[in-house]
């Protein structure tokens, strides 16, 4: 069957996760997880497996099935249960009740098993459509343009229609880029990755077009030659829109780390090209040249958030609920309290020094709600899952000369997200997740579609 009918679907798939706000309210995010099963399961009926593709297919979905079990075992209630939160042994010689879970509420452990799973079905879908170099330069064309969409119509909002609430939004940030999310660090780090997608695109023309015409044009006086590199100029032009989006978020966290991994992905990428024509003093003048415009970018559209960061002060609350989150992880290390009990554990592991008004929904570090809500297994899963990528990409990097830039920008991405989710939790916003799978998955398939390539 052809993959354009199905990739046309998949970035309707796409569009159901981020639209919605990023997909953060439960019926929003169980269709999209929905559609995200159902298109993987259509994809492995109709379309042949690629040998090469077979055992990092099997090694991703095992580990996200291993997840997707544990998250199941974890909500199952039965009398003598050995493994039960000891919370439900002292509950029951109150109140006369046995049995227990491992999971302290078993309900929201079972609706969290949904956001946790479809990242794998996107991850596996994104990789069966580029099984091929042809095949994965359409669906990552496909994602970047999706970027671009995305900060295209943030712009027009922020300048046009600032006061507009999207899909009955209840909380709005004024005089801040948001795009179709709920705050501007969720839409600084899906900028961040739509960024490396373009820039992905850019080097993906750059490799895909005749060097010595693309030379001749560019130097060729006026706008003529310009006028013959029409989709350069294009992805260029969305690139710049994208960058100029993601400092209107005045995220702190979002910019800073947005940026450094997309400097490190353009250096990275001058330093491996392969072309006769980068000698090193063009390799070096074009990593000069990056550095350069990251540092007047910073310069002059970054003052605003230095300023915020200036003014915050120190992360003291922050660094309270951290505390807080290791001390109520510390009552069941080994087995968790259960996936997404977070806002119903916090309460009582909440310390006065921390004050007694408002309840935080996410504990603003990934790992540490992970660790608390699935104990010790999160951690070997997450290793686990971390070794896969890395294999695949060290793949990529040895055997893919031409299109090294790929593995190298999915690096970058994995390196971005891994950071924020340090200080924030945009890995737990659905639509992210969606998108950050869709293009670890490209990048893996374009890794290993030709081993000999």
């Amino acid at each position: 069957m052809p993959l354009t009918p199905l990739r046309g679907l998949f970035l309707g798939a796409l569009l159901i996760a981020i639209l919605p706000l990023g997909s953060v309210r439960p019926g929003n995010l169980f269709f999209s997880a929905a559609c995200q099963a159902l298109l993987f399961g259509a994809i492995l009926a109709l379309t042949p497996w690629s040998t090469n593709l077979r055992r990092p297919l099997c090694m991703l979905l095992g580990i996200g099935g291993l997840a997707g079990l544990y998250t199941f075992a974890q909500t199952l209630w039965f009398a003598g249960n050995p493994l039960a939160h000891p919370a439900f042994a002292l509950a029951g010689r109150e109140l006369g009740v046995a049995g227990g879970s491992i999971s302290l509420s078993p309900g929201d452990t079972l609706r969290s098993l949904p956001s946790l799973v479809s990242p794998f079905f996107a991850f596996g879908t994104a990789l069966l459509l580029s099984r091929s170099d042809v095949q994965g330069y359409r669906t990552w064309r496909m994602l970047a343009g999706l970027g671009a969409a995305f900060a295209l119509f943030g712009l027009v909002r922020l300048s046009v229609f600032p006061q507009a609430r999207l899909f009955a939004q209840e909380h709005l940030s004024t005089g801040v880029m948001t795009g179709t999310f709920v705050n501007q660090n969720n839409a600084a780090t899906f900028l961040g990755l739509s960024a490396l997608s373009m820039l992905g695109l850019l080097s993906w023309q750059v490799a895909r077009s005749d060097r010595g015409r693309l030379l001749r044009d560019v130097r060729r006086p006026g706008l003529d030659g310009l006028g013959r590199q029409w989709p350069l100029l294009l992805s260029l032009l969305a690139l710049l829109a994208i960058v100029l989006g993601l400092f209107l978020t005045r995220s702190r966290a979002g910019i800073a780390l947005s940026a450094a991994a997309l400097v490190a992905g353009t250096l990275a990428t001058i330093a491996t090209l392969p072309y006769r024509a980068a000698t090193p003093r063009r390799k070096a003048a074009g990593m000069v040249l990056a550095i350069g415009i990251a540092l007047a970018g910073i310069a002059v559209l970054g003052q605003r958030t230095v300023l915020r960061a200036e003014l915050a002060g120190p992360e003291s609350i922050r660094e309270c609920l951290y505390r807080d989150v290791l001390s109520a992880i510390g009552d069941s290390p080994l087995l968790g309290t259960g996936l997404g009990t977070f806002e119903r554990i916090y309460p009582m592991a909440r310390s006065t020094v921390c004050g007694l008004y408002g309840n935080p929904e996410r504990a603003h570090n990934s790992y540490l709600e992970g660790y608390l809500g699935f104990g010790l297994p999160f951690a070997v899963l997450l290793l686990a899952c971390l070794a896969c990528l890395g294999w695949i990409y060290a793949a990529g990097l040895r055997e893919r000369r031409r299109l090294r830039f790929v593995p190298i920008l999915a690096l970058a991405a994995l390196a971005l997200l891994l950071a924020h989710s340090a200080v924030d939790f945009p890995i737990q916003i659905h639509g992210i997740a969606i998108y950050f799978a869709a293009l670890l998955g490209t990048a893996a398939g374009v890794s290993l579609a030709h081993p000999r390539g």
